[in-house]
């Protein structure tokens, strides 16, 4: 993984503007529109309608997850996913003014008017399969959060999105619409993007593979907006060590599913 600073474990309040849009996408329609007619505009129609639906497959068929330690769970629990500027501490790097303005070069956001708990959390597209192997780095636990409660502010880089924020040459597409502002083209030309995508398509059952081909990307990156908390968790795979009882009876308690070692606990 590459040195991304804002890895969320625990708590967070993103407010959102009058529309009900957390203030990280306030200005991400447009933003994402314009990006992809001055970095896409050599595609065709049809080829950009093809690559969306290529990234559509891909999302269908994973999750949407999160690694965190499981010491962190119990903050969770009781008041959410935090990012780096509410916990002044990183699984990454711990860089305030680059994670400032990867946010704004990512989703065209106004920082200023961002308090700590308005940034974005991050996390990455993971296997469907529990017991698969699904390792960041940055925790313990692998988090599973439920689709339908996450799809509609969530967004996606081709790889760890610090660095080609930082030299502004990619910025997030939203994952609602399978949008595909999110791939890093990292110097390829719209003819070799698509023979890449083309020649990729058996591959989307394993987003690695797929990334291996189209970008060589290390995971796809996934970015969590406004507020995140154990309400919108569906599973937590505990990959080291087993919950205590009383952690397990909480977890239950929210209905969230628990998994050990990719079994049911």
């Amino acid at each position: 993984m590459g040195s991304r600073g804002g890895r969320s474990h625990a708590g967070g309040d993103g407010t959102q503007d009058n529309s009900g849009t957390p203030l990280s996408l306030a200005n991400h329609a447009q933003y994402e529109q314009q990006w992809i007619q001055n970095n896409f505009g050599n595609l065709t129609a049809a080829q950009q309608r093809y690559i969306s639906e290529q990234l559509g497959r891909l999302f269908a068929a994973h999750d949407f997850g999160m690694d965190i330690r499981s010491e962190y769970l119990e903050n969770v629990i009781a008041e959410g996913f935090k990012n780096q500027f509410e916990t002044h501490t990183s699984e990454g790097a711990l860089d305030f003014q680059s994670r400032r303005h990867a946010t704004e070069q990512l989703f065209g956001s106004d920082v200023r008017h961002m308090r700590p708990a308005d940034f974005e959390r991050y996390g990455y597209l993971v296997s469907r399969d529990v017991s698969a192997y699904n390792a960041s780095g940055y925790g313990d636990t692998t988090v599973r959060f439920k689709r339908d409660r996450v799809i509609n502010r969530l967004t996606y880089t081709t790889d760890d999105s610090l660095y080609p924020a930082s030299i502004e040459e990619a910025i997030a597409g939203r994952v609602s619409t399978n949008s595909i502002a999110g791939i890093w083209m990292d110097g390829m030309s719209a003819s070799e993007l698509v023979r890449r995508v083309q020649s990729s398509e058996g591959n989307v059952g394993d987003v690695r593979e797929w990334l291996r081909g189209v970008t060589h990307g290390s995971y796809l990156e996934l970015q969590y907006h406004g507020a995140l908390t154990i309400d919108d968790v569906e599973s937590i795979n505990f990959k080291r060590d087993a919950p205590s009882q009383e952690l397990l009876r909480k977890l239950r308690a929210k209905g969230v599913k628990v998994y050990y070692h990719g079994n049911p606990y």
